[in-house]
């Protein structure tokens, strides 16, 4: 991508060699570095980018803290009006980073929404289609990708579901765990999971099969509970309750796969409270 060329997204375009942005024809006032995050960001549409390497490429080397790198973030959003709870440019992967999530035009080039290359994995990714089939007769699929970090597990998993993103049949749920040095939430990537699928076009009916089949996880997606309601409903889930949770948890994605194909992806299960590897084990 030439540097000297701007960026289109939406209204919006990235004059990078100024390091202006603008909407329409009106520019949008904001700081270098948060115009070298959007630039960097923006330079790599769909790629998943650190925290890290995005303090590294703005401040060029300099230590910031985490509270000024956030304050940064915010300002983004702000100069995109962007909602992160339902983004239309800039996505929180949680424990991974951010991405950029709209399509980017470049004068003279095709629209780009990079995916990840994988070299040397078509037997696996077959193995994913096959897997893929069998979930569309109806056999439900449990399938591990596991291996060394750095094997490109993640780009494999991105490569499979990109090719599925325009599958008006198909739900896809992400969720994620994270390294945690004292207690952690026992269901928090298949909780991560269904947000997924709430910013996203589908809350109205994940909120109408967890009332119908799953009340104990709703209580734990208070996004899903009307306002007026939220005084009515306690987070707290007690051990007797959790039985419960297992039963539940498979009721209600029978009930979403028996309207369309549900893959839910979680990551990093090595970092999972056992109480999670216990519920999908059902």
């Amino acid at each position: 991508m030439d540097s000297a060329q701007p960026l289109a997204f939406g209204p919006y375009h990235l004059d990078r060699k100024s390091g202006t942005l603008w909407r329409g024809d009106q520019p949008v006032r904001i700081r270098p570095q948060v115009v070298a995050l959007l630039a960097y960001l923006a330079e790599r549409p769909g790629q998943i980018i650190s925290a890290k390497l995005l303090r590294q490429h703005a401040w060029q080397g300099v230590h910031v803290s985490n509270v000024v790198f956030r304050v940064c973030i915010h300002e983004l959003r702000q100069a995109l009006q962007d909602d992160p709870d339902s983004p239309k440019y800039l996505e929180t992967i949680r424990g991974r980073g951010y991405r950029f999530c709209a399509p980017v035009n470049v004068p003279g080039e095709l629209p780009q929404l990079q995916t990840p290359t994988v070299i040397g994995r078509t037997r696996e990714l077959e193995q994913l289609r096959d897997c893929l089939t069998q979930a569309r007769y109806g056999q439900r699929q449990f399938v591990f990708v596991s291996g060394e970090a750095g094997m490109g597990k993640t780009a494999l998993v991105d490569t499979f579901l990109s090719s599925l993103a325009n599958s008006a049949d198909t739900w896809i749920a992400q969720g994620y765990g994270i390294e945690h040095t004292g207690p952690m939430e026992a269901y928090l990537p298949i909780l991560e999971a269904f947000g997924s699928l709430v910013r996203g076009t589908f809350g109205a009916q994940l909120t109408e099969v967890l009332n119908q089949a799953a009340p104990t996880w709703l209580r734990q997606l208070p996004m899903l509970i009307p306002q007026a309601e939220r005084g009515q409903h306690s987070l707290d889930v007690p051990a007797s309750t959790r039985a419960r949770m297992i039963r539940e948890f498979v009721d209600a994605l029978g009930l979403l796969s028996a309207e369309r194909l549900v893959i839910l992806v979680l990551e990093d299960l090595h970092w999972s409270d056992p109480r999670l590897l216990t519920c999908l084990a059902q």
